[in-house]
């Protein structure tokens, strides 16, 4: 059972929305309606631009039918630092990826928004030496594996990002042209 002040507490916090013009992301009307199954993706960079352009098709919807917005990310790695040594023969690397951004609408040619996005993942291993005091074989393909899965990680928190920043623009509609 809600006491009193959880429900005082509960119809200010909706006055307060409602007062400043909230509005959902998704649902009918939303910002995100306007953007689905209806953008052109265009990525470049040096981190295998396909695989973020397909978790941007994830978040934007495959274009069908008329294409009312174009996005290009032109997404690169700017820093890959480690190994910092931690305890036990662990180590740490961290990876930071960059994007820019920009989105257009096609029907007016104006750019909407554009941007530069940042955004790191690490990833741990482990070092095992042999007899001769070389790195065994398979700890260094699980070094890579992990690298693999934290650019992966990397990609989706950058789609994110994007996805979310471009769907939480609101036109201005006061704005006289």
């Amino acid at each position: 059972m809600l006491s009193r002040w959880k429900i005082i507490g509960l119809v200010t916090l909706c006055s307060l929305v409602a007062g400043c013009e909230f509005s959902p992301l998704y649902g009918p009307d939303s910002p995100w309606e306007s953007h689905a199954n209806q953008t052109d993706i265009t990525v470049t960079g040096n981190l295998d631009p396909r695989k973020l352009e397909s978790v941007l098709l994830d978040q934007f919807g495959k274009p069908t039918g008329e294409r009312s917005h174009h996005l290009t990310v032109d997404f690169v790695i700017s820093d890959e630092s480690g190994p910092i040594q931690g305890s036990g023969g662990v180590y740490q690397y961290i990876v930071v990826g960059k994007a820019k951004v920009a989105f257009f609408d096609l029907n007016s040619g104006d750019l909407i928004y554009s941007d530069t996005i940042n955004a790191r993942a690490r990833w741990t291993s482990s070092e095992v030496r042999d007899k001769e005091n070389k790195v065994v074989s398979n700890e260094v393909l699980a070094n890579l594996e992990s690298r693999d899965d934290a650019l992966n990680r990397l990609r989706r928190l950058m789609a994110d990002r994007i996805h979310n920043r471009i769907i939480a623009i609101k036109p201005n509609k006061d704005i006289q042209q």
